[in-house]
């Protein structure tokens, strides 16, 4: 019995972009750890700042009223990029007891990983 022959059907190349929800809940997580050591309480998860920390961490944009965010680009896992936002603001200016809700995003554009976590009072 011969092997059946199938027509090579060139692969369609794939954009390597794309959000990964689970480094994004790590950095949540890691976030509500260091404000939980703070005494501050640790911030919900919402959707609508959710899709604000997408949008940013998509655009590469820092901007944007009415909410703060933080951002770090090319650290390849939570922890390093938690690290470095307590170097950069030792006083925890970047986590505020007013902030009761936070989404994250993790955005992995061929291998670079850009997270946002952006806050806010409701």
């Amino acid at each position: 019995v011969q092997p059946e022959h199938q027509p090579v059907i060139p692969e369609t190349p794939v954009s390597t972009a794309e959000f990964d929800s689970g480094k994004a809940d790590e950095l949540l997580a890691l976030v509500n750890v260091e404000r939980q050591a703070r005494g501050i309480g640790g911030v919900a998860a919402k959707e609508s700042l959710t899709e604000k920390a997408k949008e940013r961490a998509k655009a590469g944009n820092g901007g944007g009223s009415g909410v703060i965010l933080c951002r770090g680009t090319g650290a390849t896992s939570a922890s390093i990029v938690v690290d470095s936002w307590n170097r950069d603001w030792p006083d925890g200016t970047w986590m505020t007891e007013a902030w009761k809700y936070a989404g994250a995003a993790c955005y992995n554009d061929g291998g670079t990983y850009t997270w946002v976590v952006v806050f806010g009072a409701y």
